[in-house]
């Protein structure tokens, strides 16, 4: 991965405020660094980029990345599987390249397409272009929001970059806690975007564009990708084809995914997603897959045992390193410098003791990531039709709850009931995060906070209750 950050401003600044600022992402992008600062329409612009060199990695790809005639500046943090594609299709259109990596394809596709060349790629991906033609400040996040991207608008101008910790180093930045944001972490364990934990930053959500104009110092977002339209051009498939369907799309995900000029490998947990992902690794490649797992001391965490067994059977050169608790325990204070946020996921500090072993030997790593949202792995998901079996009970408790409603606040036992209660319609798995969220808030803020909730507008989303599940783990969790 790399890191990006930026600002626009008014106001002018020294040079070793975007330094502190990029340094902050040295974890992020450890072999090279680069900066860019200049005036454009009475605003100082500021761009700079670590890079963790994984395509080409001489002095070429080397960021930030100028047009021949300077006019147009991008920094970029991620990959674009397709750019091999792309770069042909614009060799044909006379376009020249100096180097093999794809942040020079991703720019003279701009040059070409103008912004809408994002449509094209086929990536994860967060990056920045400032086209002084324009005078315009372009964000761009990938369609499943991989790739992390926040922003803030400031008294100033505006402010960016991959994590939160680079821009807390802006002399301008506002750190006042968001106690909406806040509520909903207690709740569902993470910040939903485009909320973060500080009332002022925003993360640029999943398939969108933020347009900031310099002059004006005013922004537009747009959406260029939804899962929505995504998953109904796929919905008329045969049913009997899926499961070839599937195996293929797997085969070229993985497959592009591969491909790299630095040692890669894959995380290997012994559950359904990481062995899949493995399996076809050793079918798609003649190389020998270099797997990696943590196992713990203890049985009842202890998955290590079967990644062996897969391992073994697949043939993977595999590594694996057993940690106990009082081990992991150290790393308990890494966590707050790892995530730019508060979030509750239980597997985080393995996550962490795992990349961390693995960045031992390679530099890239696949993982089964994604597979619960996309196959309905979460056990949330089967309570959706538990739910349904609830529905009269729901129905004969309906009237109670209302009267409780009216007559006390939110408590264990009126939350309860509203969960059961909620089983009345097919609304009723997001209904109970709704019933839930309030009781929270009203247990532990003095304060009448407005709370955000993503799940109020997916309420009111089209399809089936199957695809608003399906929509709500893909589009919001955690990203």
């Amino acid at each position: 991965m790399c890191g990006i950050v930026g600002y626009i401003s008014r106001k002018e600044y020294k040079e070793d405020v975007l330094v502190q600022m990029r340094d902050m992402l040295k974890h992020r992008g450890p072999d090279d660094c680069g900066l860019y600062m200049d005036w454009l329409c009475d605003h100082q612009v500021a761009l700079a980029h670590r890079r963790l060199s994984i395509r080409d990695l001489s002095k070429n790809g080397a960021q930030p990345m100028l047009s021949d005639d300077k006019s147009v500046v991008v920094i970029y943090n991620g990959e674009i599987y397709n750019s091999d594609q792309i770069k042909e299709e614009l060799i044909k259109k006379n376009h020249i390249f100096k180097s093999t990596c794809d942040t020079e394809v991703l720019l003279e596709a701009y040059l070409e397409w103008g912004i809408n060349s994002v449509k094209k790629f086929n990536g994860m991906f967060a990056y920045a272009i400032l086209d002084k033609r324009e005078g315009t400040l372009y964000l761009v996040r990938d369609r499943m929001g991989e790739k992390p991207l926040y922003y803030s608008i400031t008294e100033q101008g505006i402010v960016f970059g991959s994590e939160i910790v680079a821009l807390e180093k802006y002399p301008q930045y506002n750190k006042q806690i968001d106690k909406e944001a806040l509520a909903a972490y207690l709740w569902q364990m993470y910040i939903p975007a485009p909320k973060t934990i500080y009332m002022h930053t925003c993360k640029l959500e999943p398939g969108y564009i933020l347009k900031y104009d310099i002059r004006s110092e005013t922004l537009i977002k747009e959406q260029y990708w939804a899962i929505d339209t995504f998953y109904m051009d796929y919905s008329q498939e045969i049913e009997a084809n899926y499961i070839d369907l599937i195996e293929n799309m797997l085969k070229d995900s993985i497959k592009a995914r591969m491909v790299s000029d630095v040692p890669l490998g894959v995380f290997l947990s012994g559950g359904i997603d990481s062995t899949l992902i493995t399996a076809l690794s050793t079918k798609v490649t003649n190389q020998k897959i270099k797997t990696f797992s943590i196992g713990f001391n203890e049985q009842d965490y202890n998955e290590a045992i079967f990644a062996k067994r897969i391992s073994e059977h697949l043939g993977t050169e595999h590594n694996e390193l057993y940690c106990s608790a009082e081990e992991a325990k150290k790393y308990v204070l890494d966590l707050p410098k790892v995530y730019s946020e508060p979030m509750a996921d239980n597997s985080q500090l393995a996550m962490l003791l795992l990349s961390k072993f693995t960045r031992e030997k390679v530099t890239v790593a696949l993982s089964g990531d994604g597979g619960d949202e996309l196959f309905y792995g979460y056990p949330s998901y089967k309570n959706v039709y538990r739910n349904k079996r609830l529905q009269y009970v729901g129905e004969l408790l309906r009237p109670m709850a209302a009267i409780l409603s009216l007559l006390v606040p939110y408590n264990d036992a009126t939350w309860k009931v509203n969960k059961i209660t909620a089983c009345t319609n097919e609304n009723g798995w997001f209904e109970q995060d709704l019933y839930a969220s309030a009781y929270i808030r009203e247990s532990l803020f003095a304060d009448k906070i407005q709370t955000y909730y993503y799940i109020d507008n997916q309420l009111q989303s089209k399809g089936n209750l199957d695809e608003k599940i399906l929509n709500l783990g893909i589009k919001y969790y955690p990203y």
